[in-house]
Order: structure tokens, then sequence, then C-alpha cells
């Protein structure tokens, strides 16, 4: 399973249930699951009903960290009327400023003290594995997170970058 980043995630994937039943069984067939970027909040959401906790409770991830966030100006663009258009919404973009509450922090309380965040700042690209979970910094990095995909599924990699 891949699931894709960029800011709108937050909004879509973030605590969509359907998504969330998806990874679930991806994660109880024990098979690879990829997420970038603000895509990862996706996992974070996702519960261990039995645990009440997030399934990625004690594992090594990445996402966009805050020292990478996004900043006032930050928009959507597009239709965002009901009929259709942009009218009201300053030609179809939207200022929802900094992210209501940033991925870095999210990802530190879903991992909780078992697990860690790694945001690497300052390196171009950072994927990592933690199998089931292979993760993304960002979609500048989605190029890496596919091959170690594959890595992950030919080869059995299990673990990388941490």
């Amino acid at each position: 399973m891949v699931i894709v980043g960029g800011s709108g995630a937050l909004i879509d994937l973030a605590n969509n249930n359907r998504l969330h039943e998806l990874i679930l069984g991806f994660y109880k067939l024990d098979k690879p699951i990829a997420a970038e970027c603000y895509g990862v909040s996706s996992l974070a959401f996702a519960p261990d009903f039995r645990e009440k906790k997030s399934i990625i409770w004690g594992k090594h991830v990445t996402g966009h960290p805050i020292d990478y966030d996004y900043l006032d100006g930050t928009g959507f663009e597009g239709p965002h009327a009901l009929d259709g258009s942009n009218k009201g919404f300053g030609d179809g973009y939207i200022n929802f400023g900094p992210p209501f509450y940033p991925l870095e922090f999210i990802l530190r309380d879903a991992v909780g003290p078992e697990g860690q965040f790694i945001g690497n700042v300052g390196h171009e690209t950072f994927v990592l594995v933690d199998y089931p979970f292979i993760n993304s910094r960002s979609t500048a990095s989605s190029l890496k997170c596919g091959q170690l995909l594959v890595k992950v599924l030919e080869e059995k990699l299990t673990r990388y970058g941490w």
C-alpha cells in the first residue's frame, strides 16, 4: 500500500475511517505500508483497537518536520464554493496558515516513548523502514520511498535509515 503526502493529506486522509480500515487490513496481513510526508498522519491515527494505541506505537517514523513546516500563506487552490466556482474565496485560494497540529507533534505522540520520530533535518531527502512501515519525510523523497518499497517486497528489507 502507498499513501501519498502533501498538505491535503491532513484534511483528506488523517482521519478517514475507510482508509484506516485498509491500513489495518494490510497491517494485519503483515504487508508493507509506505507513506509519504503528511500521509504518515493516517498511520498515526490508525488505531490498534486492543491496545488503544496507534499502530506505529514503538516504531521509528519520519514525516514533514516542524523545521520545514508550512508558513502563513500556505493554501489550497481550486474551486471551493458550493457551485464549483471560486467565488468568495480569494479567487480559489484559501489560506489555512500553518498546520493546525504539526505533523512532527502528531508522530512523536503516536510512536510513544518506545518509538522515535526522526526528522533528519538538513538532508535533502530522507526515508526509513521499520517494517511494515516505509516512511518518507517529504514528497521530494518519493523516488527513494518507492525504491525501498521494492527492496522490502523483493529482498525482505525490514530496517533502514535508523
